[in-house]
């Protein structure tokens, strides 16, 4: 299924994020994505990316699913809908893209 869909990918439960459940789980899904209009200002989006990016550390403390993200798959893996100008802007000043 993987391999027919480009915007599923392999993805670990760690263990101990649900109760009773103490070991990884492999599994599936997909990708976490920020979805925007395309009437969104090029501006706003580039600023949201950047801030998320430029501190990923505290991001990655609002939801225990997000501690296991790393720059280059989020740019990269799993995308399902085209980059808004905005973000790949950001993504190519910080040499992502």
């Amino acid at each position: 299924m993987i391999n027919d869909n480009p915007y599923y990918r392999t993805a670990i439960i760690p263990g101990g994020m649900y109760k009773g459940n103490d070991r990884d789980v492999q599994t599936f899904g997909v990708a976490a994505t920020f979805v925007s209009s395309t009437d969104a200002s090029q501006e706003a989006i580039y600023q949201v990316t950047k801030a998320v990016f430029e501190d990923l550390s505290t991001f990655k403390k609002l939801h225990q699913a997000f501690g296991t993200l790393k720059k280059e798959e989020m740019v990269s893996d799993g995308l399902s809908i085209p980059l808004h100008d905005g973000a790949r802007r950001y993504y190519q000043e910080a040499g992502l893209l």
